[in-house]
């Protein structure tokens, strides 16, 4: 059951399976098979979506192969999510359901991205170079200022609360970075 009224959100659930549900009359819900992640390893996981309220067409992928899955539900009348916040490793309403783990380099498109490039970014490639007029958020959390930066363009800065900051995870360059 989910506990939020609007919006999406993209979650690690049962320690190894990802879900995705939009809220709405009938929460919209895609959930991985068990295991599709390794424990103790990094993993590079994406989602596309078309923004529909069909199931089948939200897509997890974990270093760079679509996933199966276990759990499909459709949805009805999705919620608006315009003024919703982007929360990353936790939601700021709760503090019951904190990522436990490392997260880098969260990116956001307005384009549902096609296989080569999501091979490319699970391979390391840095989300910035991959149709950057469509990239609408890109933060690497280097963990090097109070506010973390966006390298979208865009200027959607964030700000880490509750979390040690690694410099970067184990792939580059990145944009604005030297090796």
């Amino acid at each position: 059951a989910t506990s939020f009224s609007s919006g999406w959100a993209f979650t690690m659930v049962a320690t190894t399976t990802i879900r995705f549900l939009h809220q709405g009359n009938t929460t919209l819900e895609h959930r991985s098979s068990n295991s599709s992640v390794t424990l103790n390893a990094w993993n590079h996981v994406l989602v596309t979506w078309d923004g529909s309220v069909t199931a089948a067409n939200v897509h997890i992928y974990v270093n760079g192969s679509e996933t199966t899955y276990q759990t499909t539900t459709n949805g009805v009348t999705l919620s608006s999510d315009a003024s919703d916040s982007l929360s990353i490793g936790n939601r700021t309403t709760t503090t019951d359901r904190t990522f436990d783990g490392t997260i880098a380099e969260p990116s956001i498109w307005a384009a549902i991205l096609g296989s080569g490039e999501i091979t490319s970014l699970s391979k390391g490639a840095s989300p910035a170079t991959i149709r950057p007029a469509l990239l609408k958020f890109y933060s690497p959390l280097w963990g090097v200022a109070s506010t973390e930066p966006d390298f979208s363009g865009n200027l959607n800065t964030c700000t880490v609360t509750g979390a040690v900051l690694a410099n970067h995870s184990p792939t580059g360059p990145y944009a604005g970075q030297s090796e």
